[in-house]
């Protein structure tokens, strides 16, 4: 099969393979029509991928050995240095076994440049159902992002037919090897355990097991990162053809590692969540003692291997330490052993029932907490809190304190003790049917979303596990972020709220668990601008992780950069800066300056600079966030959306629309593709792109864009979301925009109450559209109001505003006063303006130079005719220099500089000005009011009829005044050189 024809083949089976069973039969008529071989074609993948699934069913010793035989590597086909795959150029092999090769590659397209491991299929291995099998785990890989996990970066067919796809290349050493070089500590060990059980615990989320965790699947970086590698023989918990929750395995097409896999596995029962558990167990075991948790001997049988598992459990770690090994026993002894012990119970229903749970007991051992795999005593207890309090507990007061510790822990213990084996049936029975809600019996064959099964468990969950209130309470707060990732927030927030409440009954005050509801509640409240809500909850949050987990913990960075976002969201530009920084430094420290992690904290912080009016630095950090981005994660994912975003929005903000473009409309593209189009974050840059295309004329665009948003956060969002009233601002702009200011009017007027109600009078958001409200007011004749509302605004803006903003209201104020003849005051204003804006984007940005426009009109109807053309003859020629097709409407800049002229009696400069302007205005494209080319109209009639050769000056000038006067008197009134020029003779 050649190239073309497989790749045609692969995309009908996606398609397919997608689809419900009832309807593949008429979706393969439409793909297919009457190509019958490629009808059967399909199909035999159809079947191959079914028949997949029906083959997880056992383990014996001839299907072991049939796997080893497939993993024999000399029948790898490898490719030579310099050959492409894709868009892939090949340096070298990096190993080989399983499906095939894996080769180190460079990007060859030019595009920009990144390493991958190239994973390409092996020859003789590339029949339909491995290959079905292949796509399966590039399937799996996609739905993988997270620090921790080598991401998917591409996928495709080589020249060759053969499938590939390509990995994130980590250049680290193993786990185990790289701790033994760093003589690493056991804190050190442990931190480095836990970023793999974060990838493991997303993974699980994402309804994804590994199924073979081992520490050489495990690299780390020269930083410090860990990353977990080869999802080859992973299984998918919500599969197509017959969810369920329960994964087996199939070891004639998987191979298994049999020092790390679990008794379940070996003996072909079902897996899942705890597989993984068991195997993590068997990695930590390693790390600490440097010996494997089974003496297996070096080429061990299926059969030795279940003889041994099935004879004895692990001897404790601290038994198997010795005087060479990383951790000394007595530091294994006690909490370590029981931990571990816990991991690897034979009985998977003993074991903890989540990698969460697992890191949960790591973190209270670290922190000096009881842990909860050991069986409690007051003793144990008391020792933990003498080990946590030492300096307080003298001699005299022992007792008193002993007999206080027993007596609290033993409340606490009788109301939230475990029942480890009730509780892990009823999560399983509570998972098992979550999941056979998928099935296509149950479903009538319709596809079951992310949202129907979030949906369902949340009905579910009412009601069960009361005998297990922390493992509802992680379930519930689990639910609670995907609905939040969602953008369902109404839905999130009673399950937060009842995790909450769980937790604070049955833990004690300084539990790190505490804080991981405080924070996910106070993060919904911010995402409805509760504020009030939000704020204590996120700085108890953090408290809490600061004094528990320390300031470099993943969790206190996150709750940092959580406080930082709702003090942003409240205009406290100040207090964010200091949380973002905090986060900043904190991720710079743990994960390096290169990381993803980074990149996410300098995206907030240069989100803030910019807030701070601080657009340099602003755009700095940006790029420098998606310069990461696209080197670790690839060109299309969420992340780098969220770079392209807030590039957009600043380069918007300055004024420069062609250079916004570009990055927005790539943002939604992605943000479209990853998160479809029902989610909040594609609304928020539809309307980053409706203010684009207004500073483009392109009003249809911002109109489609601006109703399509506000259809996404009307559906998705809390009726008083400020994203809903920054979306009808933006539509009262587009009413100004088309001279309809009367529409805009009560649009405008509904922005500043829903801010003022929601965020308060004194927010930037608030001030800002009191400042539009003006505008909106001067343009309907309603000057006094329009100076009373800006006079306002600037009284109450101060710096942490941004001197960006305030540059705007000296603007609107300056012009406020113009219009009503208050010249020296808007000379005052407009002078403001313009050093700001130098300051804070540079003189030959967009909006100095409209800045510097505003002043010369104030100088000459204050009489100053030198300084007036110095300085609109200074802003032409800037506007003349700003980079190929940056939006500047210069016919404002040479229609006024003409004026100016032709009074002075110098028409001869003046004609070939205004006849430009004429043609800008005329372009169908250009939205400018009448007032602009009537006006011009005049004053080229005047030229030419002081050119005594012309004839028609006086008749051009003549139809020009008759259609200012037939204007409005409101829109006359705004302009006051133009009312002195239609009285002038």
């Amino acid at each position: 099969m050649d190239t073309e024809r497989w790749q045609r083949v692969s995309a009908i089976f996606d398609e397919a393979a997608e689809a419900p069973l009832a309807s593949r039969a008429a979706l393969l008529d439409h793909l297919c029509g009457a190509d019958v071989e490629l009808r059967h074609e399909v199909e035999a993948l159809l079947v191959a991928d079914a028949r997949a699934d029906a083959f997880d069913s056992g383990v014996d010793s001839a299907r072991i050995a049939a796997a080893s035989d497939w993993a024999d590597s000399k029948n790898v086909e490898s490719l030579a240095s310099g050959e492409r795959i894709g868009p892939w150029r090949v340096l070298r092999e990096l190993g080989r076994g399983g499906m095939g090769v894996v080769l180190l590659a460079e990007r060859a397209d030019g595009q920009y440049e990144q390493q991958a491991a190239i994973k390409l299929i092996k020859r003789g291995m590339d029949s339909d159902a491995v290959q079905t099998r292949f796509l399966r785990e590039r399937q799996i890989l996609a739905r993988l992002e997270h620090p921790h996990i080598a991401r998917l970066l591409d996928g495709g067919i080589a020249t060759d037919g053969r499938p590939y796809f390509a990995m994130e290349y980590v250049d680290g050493s193993p786990l185990l090897a790289y701790c033994a070089q760093h003589n690493l500590s056991l804190q050190m060990r442990i931190s480095i355990f836990m970023d793999i059980c974060s990838a493991v615990q997303f993974a699980h989320g994402q309804l994804v097991v590994h199924r073979d965790i081992k520490p050489s699947n495990i690299l780390v970086t020269a930083s410090g990162s860990a990353k977990l590698l080869d999802f080859g023989i992973a299984k998918l918990l919500d599969d197509s053809l017959g969810a369920q929750i329960n994964a087996t395995v199939d070891a004639a097409q998987h191979p298994l590692t049999l020092a790390y896999a679990a008794p379940e596995q070996l003996r072909g029962e079902s897996v899942g969540i705890t597989t993984d558990v068991y195997a993590l167990g068997g990695v930590l075991y390693e790390l600490l003692t440097g010996c494997r948790a089974f003496d297996l001997g070096d080429t061990p049988t299926l059969d030795d291997v279940q003889r041994v598992l099935a004879a004895t459990a692990p001897a404790l770690p601290s038994a198997r330490a010795k005087a060479d090994s990383p951790v000394a026993a007595n530091s294994l002894r006690g909490d370590l052993d029981m931990i571990v012990q816990a991991a690897m119970k034979r009985d998977p229903q003993r074991r903890y029932s989540t990698v969460e749970a697992f890191a949960a007991d790591l973190r209270r051992y670290l922190v000096g907490r009881p842990i909860a795999a050991r069986r409690d005593s007051s003793t144990y207890r008391i020792s933990k809190f003498v080990a946590r309090h030492r300096a307080g507990v003298a001699a005299s007061v022992f007792g008193m304190l002993a007999l206080i510790a027993a007596l609290g822990m033993a409340v606490w213990q009788a109301r939230a003790k475990t029942r480890e084996a009730q509780a892990s049936q009823e999560v399983t029975a509570f998972l098992v049917g979550l999941f056979a809600g998928s099935d296509p019996t149950h479903s009538g064959g319709a596809a079951i979303s992310a949202q129907d099964l979030l949906d369902q468990g949340a009905k579910r969950l009412q009601g069960k596990l009361e005998n297990a209130p922390m493992l509802r309470a992680r379930l519930l707060n689990t639910v609670a972020t995907t609905y939040t990732a969602l953008g369902l927030y109404d839905r999130a927030l009673p399950l937060a709220e009842q995790a909450l409440v769980l937790r604070r009954q049955n833990l004690p005050g300084n539990d790190p668990e505490l804080a991981d509801s405080l924070d996910e509640l106070g993060q919904i409240y911010t995402q409805k601008a509760d504020y009030a809500r939000a704020e204590p909850l996120l700085r108890q949050a953090l408290d809490l992780r600061r004094t528990q987990l320390g300031d470099d913990d993943p969790a206190t960075i996150d709750s940092f950069g959580n406080l930082g976002s709702l003090l942003q969201s409240r205009g406290d530009f100040q207090s964010a800066d200091e949380m973002f920084l905090a986060a900043l430094n904190a991720a710079q420290r743990r994960y390096g300056n290169d990381a993803v992690e980074t990149a996410r904290r300098l995206d907030d912080e240069a989100t803030n600079l910019d807030n701070l009016g601080k657009k340099t630095e602003a755009l700095a950090a940006y790029r420098r966030a998606l310069e990461i981005r696209e080197k670790k994660l690839g060109a299309d994912d969420a992340e780098v959306a969220t770079s392209l975003h807030n590039i957009g929005t600043l380069f918007d903000e300055s004024g420069d629309d062609i250079a916004a473009q570009k990055p927005l409309e790539r943002a939604l593209a992605i943000r479209l593709k990853v998160f479809g189009p029902e989610h909040p974050l594609v609304g928020f840059t539809d309307l980053a792109l409706a203010g684009v295309y207004q500073g483009l004329e392109q009003l249809d665009n911002s109109e489609k864009s601006t109703t399509e948003a506000l259809r996404i956060f009307r559906h998705t969002l809390a009726p008083d979301h400020p994203k809903i009233t920054e979306t009808l601002n933006v539509l009262a702009i587009l009413h100004s925009l088309r001279r309809d200011f009367f529409g805009a009017e009560p649009l405008a007027r509904e922005v500043v109450e829903r801010f003022r109600r929601t965020l308060g009078a004194d927010h930037p958001n608030t001030l800002t559209a009191e400042n539009n409200l003006s505008f909106v007011l001067r343009h309907t004749g309603q000057s006094s109001a329009a100076e009373r509302l800006a006079r306002g605004v600037l009284e109450r803006m101060h710096d942490d505003n941004g001197q960006g903003t305030i540059a705007v209201d000296c603007e609107n104020l300056a012009s406020v006063l113009e219009q009503q003849g208050k010249f020296d005051e808007a000379l005052l204003y407009s002078r403001q303006a313009l050093q700001l804006l130098t300051k804070t984007e540079g003189e030959n940005s967009t909006n100095a130079i409209i800045a510097l426009r505003l002043l010369a009109l104030a100088e000459e109807l204050q009489g100053d005719a030198k300084n007036a053309e110095q300085d609109f003859r200074t802003a032409l020629s800037r506007a003349a220099q700003l980079p190929s097709g940056r939006t500047m409407a210069t016919y404002l800049l040479q229609i006024p500089l003409a004026d100016f002229l032709v009074g002075a009696n110098r028409c001869a400069e003046a004609q070939p000005l205004l006849e430009n302007a004429l043609m800008q205005i005329n372009k169908p494209s250009v939205t400018a009011g009448p007032i602009w080319g009537a006006e011009a109209q005049l004053l080229l009639g005047r030229c030419r009829a002081a050119d005594h050769a012309n004839q028609d000056g006086a008749a051009l000038e003549n139809a020009a005044r008759k259609q200012l006067r037939a204007l409005p008197a409101i829109e006359i009134d705004l302009y006051p050189a133009t009312v002195k020029l239609l009285h002038a003779r």
